[in-house]
């Protein structure tokens, strides 16, 4: 598992707040602690999307995570992804020229630290093509 980003405040997983305002902190604002109460329920909105993705991703197994219900929440997702994807989605949201690089990292992001979650000796998938009988 990936360490949080944020060890002083939870040994496991940050809480959502502190996962927007860095995400806020990436995209260019300049005092995050001062965003308003309409910023931080669109981020809970946005964290919606990221979880809907982590639970549907193919490396993962398991039950589906429940969504946030607040912004202090801490769900068992690691950081990275949460951060990344909050910063992915207001990009998308604030129509930012660099909303697509930002999804390409989000989504690089989610399969690079799923793989490291589900294959943590980092072996190479082994690939079977299987013939039809008789050699068609």
């Amino acid at each position: 598992m990936q360490p949080s980003l944020s060890p002083h405040i939870a040994d496991d997983f940050s809480p959502l707040d502190e996962l927007a305002r860095r995400a806020f902190r990436r995209y260019g604002e300049m005092n995050p602690a001062s965003i308003s109460g309409e910023a931080a329920a669109l981020m809970l909105d946005l964290s919606q999307q990221v979880v809907d993705d982590f639970n549907e991703h193919p490396l993962r197994s398991g039950d589906r995570l429940p969504y946030y219900t607040h912004e202090t929440d801490r769900r068992p997702i690691p950081d990275a992804i949460v951060q990344s994807g909050l910063l992915a989605y207001y990009a998308v949201q604030q129509d930012s020229g660099k909303a697509t690089g930002y999804l390409k990292l989000y989504f690089h992001t989610l399969n690079r630290t799923l793989n490291g979650l589900t294959n943590p000796d980092n072996k190479r998938p082994e690939l079977r093509a299987y013939d039809r009988e008789g050699g068609r």
